[in-house]
């Protein structure tokens, strides 16, 4: 009889930037917001991809999530202060299943504006289901676009041109063993409400074989649904996605918001079954 495995997904922003960073008086309430995910949310799930969870935040929930049943944890690029990289990548996974191998990558093309002081990259873990399944994770996070319509036409280009730098070598990063299916979440910083650059980014990562994969939480076209996918609230967007080869079943798949208070994007939830 075949061992069924279900397993649930969060990626997640947590906004949990370096301690001397802060947006307001009251330090972003980075404390009493990793107090709530931790003891409220992060049980609940099976495997859960962070994203900005910079330096001391990263140790300290490396720690509590083996507290709660995380057995298996693995960063991303540390802080590297001689290439002036005074900041980790920010990016954790978090599993209950098994991690039979594991490696990182270190993003060659260097960011901009703050992300020139942040080692960005990638993580791939390969899990081991209860049924004895591999499965290839991947998260990321991608250099932040910080343009607005008064950016100069150069410097948008800029950005634009870093990104794409870096989905090249995530693209390359993902190269697996053949039949090993694939998950790969984390904030890319494009927005899929921008046609034209959410194309470009599934071009570059998935080229030919995008019909062997599972686009997760597409916007819908119909306007007055136009936003129910966003994942960067404050300005309408999503940046955050989600990728599941089709060898694997979707159960599920939704924006979580939490209570709206844990950081500025909402999480991304999603069950397979394998």
């Amino acid at each position: 009889m075949d061992i069924v495995t279900t397993i649930k997904f969060l990626s997640f922003n947590m906004w949990l930037r370096p301690l001397f960073v802060v947006s307001s008086i009251n330090g972003d309430q980075k404390e009493a917001r990793y107090n709530k995910f931790v003891n409220t949310y992060l049980e609940n799930y099976d495997i859960v991809l962070l994203q900005e969870v910079f330096g001391t935040w990263g140790k300290r929930m490396k720690e509590d999530a083996q507290k709660k049943g995380f057995k298996f944890v693995e960063s991303g690029p540390k802080s590297k202060w001689r290439t002036f990289k005074f900041v980790d990548s920010g990016i954790l996974l978090l599993s209950k299943l098994e991690i039979v191998e594991s490696n990182i990558h270190d993003f060659k093309e260097r960011g901009y504006g703050s992300d020139y002081l942040v080692r960005k990259g990638a993580i791939r873990v390969r899990v081991k289901t209860g049924e004895g399944r591999l499965i290839d994770v991947f998260t990321t996070h991608l250099q932040a676009d910080y343009t607005t319509e008064s950016t100069k036409k150069s410097e948008k280009e800029m950005y634009r041109n870093i990104q794409v730098a870096q989905l090249k070598e995530l693209k390359q990063f993902m190269v697996h063993k053949k039949g090993i299916s694939i998950v790969l979440a984390g904030d890319f910083n494009i927005d899929a409400y921008n046609e034209k650059r959410y194309q470009e980014m599934l071009d570059v990562l998935f080229g030919d074989e995008k019909d062997k994969i599972q686009i997760l939480l597409q916007p819908e076209k119909e306007k007055e649904q136009e936003f129910q996918c966003e994942t960067f609230p404050s300005i309408h967007q999503q940046i955050d996605h989600a990728f599941v080869s089709k060898s694997l079943t979707v159960l599920d798949a939704k924006v979580q918001p939490f209570d709206k208070c844990l950081s500025d994007h909402y999480g991304l939830e999603f069950t397979i079954k394998t």
